[in-house]
């Protein structure tokens, strides 16, 4: 969800906010449940390039059994959005302006406790994969990876 009228620490937590409506089918009129009638999982994304988060959203918005209820550019709001929306996923950039996936993701876990978390870079450092390992986080997606790709791994964590 982007909001391109907001403060640059805002969460965007409306699905029907311009740019990232789902095109209306009998799914979307259903209610938003996947196929088989099990509800759409609900993906919350933290990184701060607009343009990759609508991309993203699109993307995974448009898949049957997924949906993003929401987004946050830093760190600055995710544990409250986190909690008030509980998502069945975080997708959480590792490099943000202000702060870093990393660290977001420790206040998440003292903050909110357990929450899933998949992390998603450009960077392909050891180190920040090590550290998300430790943090229990479902894994690391890299952003330059096929769309077709991203949906695999964030639905391979989502089953984890």
């Amino acid at each position: 969800m982007v909001d391109t009228a907001s403060a640059p620490n805002s969460v965007t937590s409306s699905p029907h906010r311009a740019g990232n409506r789902r095109p209306q089918t009998a799914l979307a009129a259903a209610g938003g449940s996947a196929p088989g009638g099990q509800p759409r999982k609900r993906v919350y994304i933290v990184d701060d390039h607009r343009f990759f988060v609508a991309g993203l959203s699109s993307l995974i918005n448009h898949a049957p059994d997924l949906e993003v209820c929401g987004s946050s550019q830093d760190g600055l709001r995710v544990a409250s959005a986190v909690r008030r929306l509980r998502p069945d996923l975080v997708l959480m950039d590792v490099k943000l302006r202000r702060t870093d996936g990393i660290t977001i993701a420790r206040t998440l876990r003292r903050l909110v406790g357990n929450v899933p978390i998949l992390f998603i870079s450009s960077l392909a450092d050891a180190r920040v994969r090590q550290q998300a390992h430790r943090l229990g986080a479902l894994g690391f997606l890299e952003k330059t990876q096929a769309p077709a790709l991203l949906l695999a791994g964030i639905r391979g964590a989502l089953g984890k």
